[in-house]
């Protein structure tokens, strides 16, 4: 690119980003990202976490890969056991209610509801241990739970075991890859 042509995509870029409405919502972000970066940071997670499987809506397979889980055991390690217990039952709620599965089987979402904020509440209770291991434990057990509750309802029986097999192991790898990122930031 010329020196023409970098300057002709910097005139456009702040004719469009330096208007006033969007200078005020990025100095509302700045602000908001200054003094209130807990809340900011737990708000970007829990909204990740709820956004992490809308694919199953579209896509039934087998492996789950949500960040609800990391979403609990971060702010809860963090912030304490209520604050780690509100973000995993409003992380997954969301992401229930946004694949639309929370219609599907009220009783079961609420037992996930549940799960994850019980996830969310050990974190906050064992923030000084190895979280990863009670982690990979905790969503081991609550993934057999699932298990039983799902076959005894008609599921997929070849679905739910490479679900048991690979949940708690990509739970374990999420966390050892984003726990340190995601703690950083709150």
């Amino acid at each position: 690119m010329t020196a023409e042509a970098n300057l002709r995509i910097f005139e456009i870029l702040s004719s469009k980003l330096l208007r006033p409405n969007m200078m005020t919502v990025g100095g509302f972000v700045l602000v908001s990202l200054i003094f209130f970066r807990p809340l900011m940071a737990s708000l970007i997670l829990i909204a990740l976490g709820a956004v992490s499987i809308i694919y199953k809506r579209y896509v039934s397979i087998g492996i789950d890969l949500e960040l609800c889980s990391l979403c609990a055991i971060a702010i809860g390690s963090t912030h304490g056991l209520t604050a780690g217990a509100v973000s995993g039952g409003v992380s997954i709620l969301l992401a229930l209610l946004l694949n639309g599965h929370f219609m599907e089987n009220p009783f079961f979402a609420a037992i996930k509801v549940l799960t994850y904020a019980g996830l969310g509440a050990l974190a906050g209770i064992f923030a000084a241990s190895n979280l990863m291991f009670m982690a990979v434990a905790y969503t081991f057990v609550a993934d057999i739970i699932f298990v039983i509750i799902a076959m005894q309802t008609g599921g997929n029986a070849g679905k739910l075991i490479v679900f048991l097999v690979t949940h708690p192991l990509i739970v374990g790898y999420q966390l050892k890859l984003l726990l340190p990122l995601a703690m950083a930031l709150l």
